[in-house]
């Protein structure tokens, strides 16, 4: 929030700025669990390559 604000992209409506906050969060979250599962794949992988 407080970058958007230096940005100048404040709306000044705070209801609006928590949406759109809880919108960004969402989608960090989303980026990092799927990055978390991919790692999670390759050393699966990894584990059943070095296993055989």
């Amino acid at each position: 929030m407080y970058q958007r604000i230096e940005k100048n992209e404040w709306s000044g409506n705070e209801a609006v700025e928590v949406k759109v906050f809880n919108k960004t969060k969402k989608e960090v979250l989303k980026l990092l669990e799927s990055r978390k599962n991919e790692n999670t794949r390759i050393e699966k992988l990894k584990s059943f390559r070095d296993n055989e």
